[in-house]
């Protein structure tokens, strides 16, 4: 099949967003019909921002497991990184490319390909000016030839714009979970409840006693004169609660719903006790950046970025950027 009828298929796709599976499957089937058929392949969609893997597939054969795939990523040495090839001009590489025809160079190759009896892996990183929406690896017993890796680079912006589009098609059909509502009285007794608020928050609202944090937004309610929200942890679950004022009475009332997904990892760097700029960087990190792209970024010395890491890693209880890496990507996935 020629290259632009290829391109002109890809084109075609598009991807329902629950059904990400359905979406590669196709992209799979274009790429096998222009005779790029590996044994197995692995696809994800990502965070745009920070490129952790929000979902993940897989068609046939793999080599190695999941985990040790992800701690490769994110902690390990290796040519052809997602997160590499995200940033190249050309966002698509096989292994034996990257390693000048010596595969045994690549740990990857090494520990996990060659074992599993397998010879070359294809990646692409679909990426493009607005983030990295999802990535894609192809595994062969054969070599991949020039020819299939540079048509696989030219579906990079095609693919990448599909999934960008699918993101923005599932955000605007999202729905937010319905609310469940507590009344509080004004010493913070429960008034009354309806049943979904008692769905969400349990023995707590049922026997009247509130978590703290609750009883702490309540009292910033009263005291800004206006609705305060936040995100809590609540018996293992977050929760997005917002507590507003009453008219008469000095009462409060609580919305609680639970918490939309794109905010629990912003939440979970919060639990581990990092502050907003520490937030800041570790995000960075979990991009990829490195030292001086995150000190040019933010505008800070790489001496104070170093400050910065040396507690996060403190907080989080890791003690390299890899290891942090590693650690969030897989809570991620």
């Amino acid at each position: 099949m020629r290259a632009d009828a290829v391109i002109d298929r890809t084109e075609r796709l598009t991807l329902d967003p629950a059904d990400p599976d359905g979406f590669f499957g196709a992209l799979l089937d274009v790429l096998g019909a222009a005779g790029v058929e590996p044994v197995g392949a692995c696809y994800h969609l990502t965070d745009p921002a920070t490129g952790l893997f929000t979902w993940t597939g897989v068609r046939g054969e793999l080599p190695a497991d999941f985990v040790a795939a992800v701690r490769n990523e994110y902690e390990q040495d290796d040519v052809a990184k997602y997160r590499e090839l995200a940033r190249r001009p050309r966002s698509a590489a096989s292994l034996l490319e990257e390693t000048d025809g010596r595969p045994g160079h690549s740990r990857r190759f090494r520990e996990q390909l060659r074992p599993d009896g397998f010879e070359d892996e294809l990646r692409l990183a679909f990426a493009d000016g607005y983030g990295r929406w999802g990535s894609l690896g192809l595994f062969a017993d054969r070599t991949f030839t020039r020819a299939e890796v540079d048509l696989a680079a030219q579906l990079v912006p095609v693919v990448a714009r599909a999934l960008r589009l699918g993101a923005a098609v599932a955000a605007a059909a999202a729905r937010p979970a319905p609310a469940g509502v507590v009344l509080l009285s004004a010493d913070d007794r429960v008034v009354t409840r309806d049943e979904r608020a008692g769905d969400l928050l349990g023995a707590a609202v049922t026997t009247g006693r509130l978590p703290g944090v609750l009883h702490i937004l309540a009292a910033t309610a009263r005291a800004r004169g206006r609705a305060t929200t936040s995100t809590l942890g609540v018996d293992g679950a977050w929760l997005e609660v917002e507590a507003s004022r009453l008219v008469d009475g000095g009462g409060v009332a609580l919305s609680v719903r639970p918490a939309p997904p794109p905010s629990l990892l912003e939440v979970r760097l919060r639990a581990a006790g990092l502050t907003e700029r520490e937030r800041e960087i570790a995000l960075a990190v979990l991009r990829g950046d490195d030292t001086k792209t995150i000190a040019s970024g933010l505008f800070l010395s790489p001496w104070t970025v170093q400050d910065h890491l040396k507690a996060i890693f403190e907080k989080t209880g890791v003690r390299s950027r890899r290891e942090f890496a590693g650690r969030w990507a897989l809570a991620a996935a």
